[in-house]
């Protein structure tokens, strides 16, 4: 038995696959490490039907015989379901884990944290040091929390029964392996006939018969309890019985790379029970620089929110990681992450399932695929801090809207599709429509953040259609009437509410409220949008000269003729819509650089007062 390569087939279309993909990962190289020692590695590449699992050395066969069994999974124990499980299972390494322990961890945890004043939190995120911080040492969540609560109690029983098989058969753990092998030597998995020979190993050691297992929704987003057979002869309700391998491989693969939330419910808090389930899909990647970038996303990931929010939170938290990982590696010498690499050359994304509660079970009512951002890519470390500071920027924004206000669930729906294609139409839609909400809501009293222009020109400048734009980033005309229209808006208010709170003088200039939007309305016919410009530039001037006249002075920069010109020369090249877009998205933004509160890692933390609802056994 001496292949390089193994295969997990591509037989469900969903997360499914890469969870047994990522499952069976974890078994070969905990197998390669006790033969060969740390330096053993598994890589995962997509070969288009299958997901290729390669190993650094062929397996021998007499390292199956000298491997020492292990668990990968554990039962969960709860009060109710404790007499059920093998009696031994406490006892050994990595038998059981008690839930209701596990909860008690994350309950202690947070109500400390919730205790802390708010320079602690603040302190904590930055990594900076604080006397109340003593309290949390020794405490912490968790690491695998969220799974168990996914698990109990709709999928406990079937996932115990999962992990029930492989423990069943560590007698004869040589046998498994060798089982497991056969299972994975072909790109199209036989599952039905190392169904067999495990059948014939269990008799021949004397071993309890195999069982089916269910296929459980967790694991199976597209495979629960329903009519799911092939060809029906009937309507019968039923859940899908499949070989117990597989099925306990995805298990495993939910451990090493899969990620599931709460949908937070901010009208009733406490009664937020819908979930979403993440799990990497891989392109090219060793299980070892997985395995490193997970944790730090995993750590990224803490509490909760909205549906569309998760969503894109997810994509942006793990390039973060894939950033922070990248930057270690490189300055320890490492070089598991080449120069150029981007995260999707790693992983091409985050599968998604989103399960609806219907109190004592779940449906799958969404499946979906969120890519990576592009524009990202490894690169000096000045470069990568760049990269680090425009995602911070972003999930600061992101985090700042209300979802559940209809208009801002479409403007949070439009980035997610930016970040899942290749076009900036998307977000240039969305910078439009934010403009909107910034103006409404600081008017209100409320302070939200903005983009930075620092920022907004290194998204586009990593970007294939933000580079053919960098002519327009660069126009000293454009930066000037963005400028115009940041002195018109931005400014301006953020001036009045300063003003009401004492920190500063009133205004010299009216705030131009909608005036991003009356540009985007004109902006499909460059007739139309170059009068909306010139009127509200001749409107500019005209304030200009008034408090000249007052002062002797001017206090905003003066748009010359030159910068209309460049303007006119501008949309004729690139159209009015392109234009428009730009100037608004820069007209809006802060010309100072901002940065947002990070933890030690650099990393956006989402921990404030935490609370969490569910049903639980």
């Amino acid at each position: 038995m001496t292949q390089t390569t193994y295969y997990a087939e591509k037989s469900a279309g969903t997360f499914a696959d890469a969870l047994m993909a990522f499952g069976a990962a974890f078994v070969l190289q905990a197998v390669l490490k006790e033969a060969v020692g740390e330096e053993a590695e598994v890589r995962l590449v997509d070969v288009g039907p299958a997901y290729a699992l390669e190993l650094s050395t062929p397996l021998r066969d007499e390292w199956l015989d000298q491997c020492k069994p292990f668990t990968p999974a554990s039962f969960l124990a709860t009060q109710k379901n404790a007499k059920k499980l093998p009696p031994d299972a406490l006892n050994r390494l990595g038998g059981q884990v008690r839930y209701e322990e596990e909860r008690q961890k994350k309950d202690d945890y947070w109500a400390v944290w919730n205790s802390l004043p708010a320079e602690a939190k603040q302190a904590r995120m930055r990594g900076t040091e604080h006397r109340a911080l003593d309290a949390l040492v020794g405490k912490g969540i968790p690491q695998h929390w969220e799974i168990y609560r996914a698990l109990n109690p709709s999928a406990l029983d079937t996932y115990n029964n999962v992990v029930t098989q492989w423990w069943l058969a560590l007698p004869a753990f040589p046998d498994l392996l060798r089982v497991l092998l056969y299972l994975l030597s072909e790109p199209v998995n036989e599952s039905a006939g190392a169904a067999e020979q495990w059948a014939k190993v269990c008799k021949a050691r004397g071993l309890e018969k195999p069982k089916e297992v269910t296929a459980a929704q967790l694991f199976n987003p597209t495979q629960g309890k329903g009519q799911n057979r092939p060809k029906p002869d009937g309507a019968r309700m039923e859940n899908v019985g499949n070989f117990w391998l597989p099925e306990y491989l995805k298990v495993v693969g939910l451990y090493q790379a899969g990620l599931t939330r709460i949908v937070a419910n901010p009208s009733d808090p406490r009664n937020a029970k819908d979930r979403k389930t993440y799990v990497l899909a891989p392109r090219d990647i060793s299980f070892g620089v997985h395995s490193a970038i997970m944790e730090r996303f995993r750590q990224a990931m803490a509490g909760s929110d909205t549906a569309v929010k998760l969503d894109v939170l997810a994509a942006l938290r793990y390039t973060q990681a894939f950033l922070q990982y990248a930057a270690e590696s490189r300055a320890a010498g490492a070089l598991e992450i080449e120069l150029g690499q981007r995260p999707n050359d790693l992983v091409t994304g985050l599968q998604m399932a989103f399960y609806k509660n219907l109190g004592q079970s779940a449906a799958t009512m969404n499946i979906a695929f969120i890519n990576l951002p592009t524009w990202v890519r490894v690169g000096i470390p000045e470069e990568m801090q760049a990269f680090q500071d425009v995602l911070r920027e972003h999930m600061i924004i992101i985090r700042a809207l209300d979802e559940t206000r209809s208009e801002i669930h479409d403007l949070l729906a439009g980035y997610r599709d930016f970040l899942s294609g290749d076009s900036l139409s998307p977000f240039f839609m969305f910078t439009t429509g934010y403009s909107a909400v910034l103006m409404r809501t600081r008017e209100g009293g409320r302070s939200y953040p903005s983009f930075t222009t620092t920022n907004l020109e290194v998204l586009l400048m990593n970007t294939t259609e933000g580079q053919s734009l960098s002519e327009i980033v660069q126009s000293e005309g454009f930066r000037n009437i963005a400028y115009a229209i940041r002195q018109s808006t931005v400014v301006p208010q953020r001036q009045k509410e300063d003003a009401k709170r004492g920190k500063g003088p009133e205004p010299i200039y009216d705030v131009r409220y909608g005036l991003g939007q009356r540009l985007s309305r004109k902006a499909q016919y460059e007739k139309d949008f170059l009068a909306e410009l010139s009127a509200f530039l001749q409107e500019y001037s005209v304030e200009n000269g008034q408090q000249y006249e007052r002062h002797g002075r001017y206090y905003r920069r003066i748009v010359r003729e030159d910068d209309i010109t460049e303007i006119v020369r501008l949309v004729d090249k690139f159209g009015s819509q392109v234009v428009c877009n730009m100037l608004v998205a820069f007209g809006y933004a802060s010309g100072a650089k901002k940065t947002g509160v990070s933890d030690q890692n650099g990393m956006e933390n989402d921990a404030d007062n935490y609370t969490e609802s569910g049903d639980e056994e």
